[in-house]
């Protein structure tokens, strides 16, 4: 199975809050934080030193220090918090630039270290969509990083290729449903055309989400662990701020 995507999030005051809410004041909260999605390797382990916004012609720090941990610590919507309730004063984010000191992949307990291109010296930058801004509101500010591209298999282990992309949380919505008769591993794909834009691993009840979705609508596929898949032709119709029920989802067909 193909690595899935991961989402490092940097949380404008409301953390997991969809909506904008008032602060009271003339400038914007700011937290970082950081979670991805479930990934076919043992772990993910990243290290960067400092998170930057070009707010209107300004380019301001919203992280800075040292920090390394395992992406696949924080799924299925989970977070680690870095950063929170730091001011932010302006109209537009235009870009984010990330410094990332390091990566490696794990993979059957084998290391494979990766050098970052650009990552610690000019940072990986990232162009914001829709960044605009309004003093006394409080925004939620996602950057997705597509895991399956990111970091490619070679014939001696990993290469990182960094493909990113940032949006507001506000804009994007989700779906939630349940498995029925799936027993082994199952993982869940929000499909748009042949492409899988978020997986989902199921609690044991069965019952999933598939986060931060773009507005639009998508099938759903799932495969286990013994190579049995099945499409779910929805379609799923996903809206800003809202959450669609895919209901239950049967791995046998009904009789």
């Amino acid at each position: 199975m193909q690595l899935s995507r991961v989402l490092i999030i940097l949380f404008f005051f409301a953390v997991l809050s969809s909506c904008e809410e008032t602060t009271g004041n003339d400038t914007s909260k700011v937290s970082v934080g950081i979670t991805d999605a479930p990934a076919s390797v043992d772990s993910i382990m990243i290290s960067f030193n400092k998170i930057e916004a070009k707010v209107d012609s300004n380019w301001l720090t919203l992280f800075e220090g040292s920090s390394t941990f395992d992406l696949l610590k924080f799924t299925n919507g989970k977070f680690n918090l870095l950063t929170q309730n730091l001011d932010l004063e302006g109209d537009h984010i235009h870009f984010l630039r990330i410094k990332m000191t390091g990566a490696t992949v794990y993979k059957d307990g084998v290391a494979h270290a990766m050098t970052v291109p650009g990552g610690d010296t000019r940072g990986i930058q990232i162009n914001v969509k829709n960044g605009l801004l309004k003093a006394g509101i409080s925004y939620t500010l996602l950057v997705d990083v597509d895991a399956r591209r990111t970091f490619i298999r070679t014939k001696n282990g990993f290469r990182m290729k960094p493909v990113l992309r940032a949006f507001l949380i506000a804009q994007t919505g989700k779906i939630n449903g349940t498995l029925q008769g799936w027993t082994d591993d199952p993982t869940v794909f929000a499909m748009s055309g042949s492409d899988t834009v978020a997986t989902a691993q199921p609690d044991p009840s069965g019952a999933f989400t598939l986060w931060y979705l773009d507005p639009g609508s998508y099938s759903i596929a799932v495969s286990d662990t013994v190579g049995f898949s099945k499409a779910y032709a929805g379609p799923y119709t996903v809206t800003a701020g809202g959450t669609t029920s895919a209901g239950t989802l049967p791995k046998s067909d009904p009789k």
